[in-house]
C-alpha cells in the first residue's frame, strides 16, 4: 500500500525498500513496510531492515504488544528535565558518529542564551514535543523525510540544503526540525499550485522553518525545492549576516543533489 509522506525538498528518494509520495525536505514515495504480522515474521528469521525495525517497534507499540525478535524496543517514556538528546529516540541505521551528529543538532536547535532563555522557542517546543522513543532512521542520501504511516523520521545528518533564493545553505539541523514538524503537527497535503508544492509542505516551510532560521541566522526558503550539500557537520550552515558557512563547512568531497 502507498502512502503520502513528508520531505524536506522536492525530488525522489529510496530507503532500501519501496517507494512513494513524500511530502519534508521533498515530495517523494514509501510503502508503508507491511502489517505487523508480515513483520514478525521477517524480524523472527532476522531478515528486518532498519527502517523496517522502526516501523514495526512502532506499529506494536500503537498496539500494546511487545518487542519482536530482531527490533529494537522503544525508549521508555522518563521524566527529566533540560533539553532532549539521541537517548530520547529510538535511533536506527547509524552509527557512533550518527549519533553524536544527532546530538549536535538537537544541543544547537535548543541552545539558550546567556540568560537561559531559548534562541528559538519554536525549535525547543517542537522538540519537546515529539514523542519519547520515536524513530529517527539516519540515512546517507540528503533524502530526508517523514512517513506518518510508520512514524519514521529519515534524516542524513550531514545534508545541508542551498535554498533557491541565494541566501547560502540551511543546516542538517534545520532540516531535522522541518521533519519533526511533519510528526508532530502534520495534515494532509493538499496541491497549492505553485513552488510549495502542497498545503503541508507550505504550512512548514513559511511556519517553523522560516521562524527557526531567523532565530539561528540560517537562510529561509520560498518554496519547496533546494541542492543538498553534504556539510562537515549537522550545524554548519550559511551565517545570513556575513554570508560566512559556520559551526562547519561544506565537505571537500562534497557532492550537490538536485
Amino acid at each position: 500500500m502507498d502512502v503520502s509522506v513528508s520531505a524536506r525538498v522536492s525530488g525522489s528518494v529510496s530507503n532500501g525498500a519501496t517507494h512513494a509520495d513524500a511530502y519534508g525536505r521533498a515530495s517523494l514515495s514509501v510503502g508503508d513496510g507491511g502489517e505487523i504480522n508480515a513483520l514478525q515474521a521477517r524480524a523472527a528469521a532476522g531478515q528486518l531492515s532498519p527502517v523496517e525495525q522502526g516501523t514495526l517497534a512502532r506499529l506494536m507499540d500503537r498496539a500494546g504488544g511487545g518487542t519482536a525478535a530482531g527490533t529494537a524496543s522503544a525508549k521508555a517514556p522518563k521524566a527529566h528535565s533540560g533539553a532532549k538528546t539521541a537517548a530520547d529516540f529510538t535511533v536506527t541505521g547509524g552509527n557512533k558518529q550518527d549519533k553524536a551528529d544527532l546530538n549536535a543538532a538537537l544541543k544547537y536547535l535548543q541552545q539558550t542564551d546567556s540568560s537561559g532563555k531559548a534562541v528559538s522557542p519554536t525549535a525547543t517546543k517542537l522538540i519537546a514535543k515529539m514523542k519519547e522513543g520515536a524513530t529517527i532512521h539516519i540515512i546517507h542520501d540528503g533524502n530526508d523525510s517523514y512517513e506518518p504511516s510508520t512514524g519514521v523520521l529519515n534524516w542524513d545528518p550531514k545534508s545541508g540544503l542551498k535554498v533557491t533564493s541565494g541566501e547560502g545553505i540551511q543546516s542538517a539541523a534545520l532540516g531535522l526540525a522541518h521533519e519533526m514538524d511533519h510528526e508532530v503537527n502534520g495534515t494532509v497535503g493538499k496541491p497549492t499550485g505553485d513552488g510549495y508544492q502542497n498545503t503541508e509542505e507550505k504550512r512548514v516551510i513559511t511556519g517553523s522553518e522560516t521562524t527557526i532560521a531567523h532565530d539561528l541566522g540560517e537562510p529561509t526558503r520560498k518554496d519547496h525545492y533546494g541542492s543538498t550539500v553534504v556539510m562537515t557537520t549537522a550545524n554548519a550552515h550559511t551565517e545570513v549576516k556575513s554570508g560566512k558557512i559556520v559551526d562547519g563547512a561544506i565537505a571537500a568531497s562534497a557532492t550537490t543533489r538536485h
